[in-house]
């Protein structure tokens, strides 16, 4: 059982990708085109960017780095929870401190990946 959307799954998607930092962002875009080749991919550089875009549009899937300029993965999850979105969320960072992993699950994350620095 898969614990993304049927349209995710099958490659026909809108992925919200929300991360300021551009070395991280250019490789991970280019993973999705390539997995994901028929999906709309947005990015958002900002918590406060990602909000304005959320109030606008459905999307799929949440992709959140572990840290924004403006913001953590936690209050993205809680402002998905509190705005009934049901686009899964997936967190990924380079670091995070002993037990984030396991709150940011606890707070609805389907998933969390650390990617090697």
């Amino acid at each position: 059982m898969s614990l993304l959307p049927s349209d995710v799954a099958n490659g026909h998607a809108t992925v919200l990708f929300i991360d300021a930092d551009d070395d991280v962002m250019q490789p991970v875009k280019r993973r999705l085109r390539h997995t994901l080749p028929a999906a709309h991919i947005t990015h958002c550089r900002s918590f406060a960017d990602a909000q304005d875009y959320l109030g606008a549009a459905a999307v799929d899937l949440i992709l959140a780095s572990g840290v924004l300029p403006d913001a953590t993965s936690l209050d993205v999850l809680r402002y998905v929870r509190e705005h009934c979105i049901a686009a899964p969320v997936v967190v990924q960072a380079m670091v995070l401190p002993d037990g984030a992993p396991a709150a940011l699950l606890a707070a609805g994350a389907v998933d969390v990946a650390c990617t090697p620095e």
